[in-house]
């Protein structure tokens, strides 16, 4: 039974996060999700496994844990400062890349896309 149930867990997990968190949160948030689910699930562990003081300090750890990594911001993905006279036109965080279009002063515009298998792919644009 307890097989089962992992099993089960384990196919519904990678569905749902590739039909619905990535798409719908994007990498960095997904990831956060999924981080709050399993303090969840070790507060749960803590407190239906141990009496007294381990009971609640178990628990307490697995939450406080995951406030303190969200506090820091530690789920966010790192991006790329942009160069002096340089704006952020466009940037999309989806399900298999991330893609950003700046443009400079004069006019030459960049898409940079970071995909699934974390190559970096750079195409330019000139425009004036």
């Amino acid at each position: 039974a307890l097989t089962a149930a992992n099993t089960v867990a384990a196919v519904a997990g990678s569905l749902l996060t590739a039909f619905l968190f990535l798409p719908w949160l994007g990498l960095g948030r997904s990831v956060l999700v999924v981080a709050a689910l399993y303090a969840s699930l070790g507060s749960i562990a803590f407190f239906l496994g141990y009496r007294g003081v381990k009971r609640y300090a178990g628990a307490l750890a697995s939450i406080g844990i995951v406030v303190g990594w969200y506090a820091l911001g530690a789920w966010q993905l790192q991006q790329q400062p942009l160069a002096p006279g340089e704006k952020l036109l466009s940037y999309h965080d989806g399900e298999t890349a991330t893609v950003a279009v700046t443009e400079q002063a004069n006019g030459h515009r960049t898409g940079r896309v970071l995909d699934a298998q974390s190559m970096a792919h750079q195409k330019s644009d000139q425009r004036h």
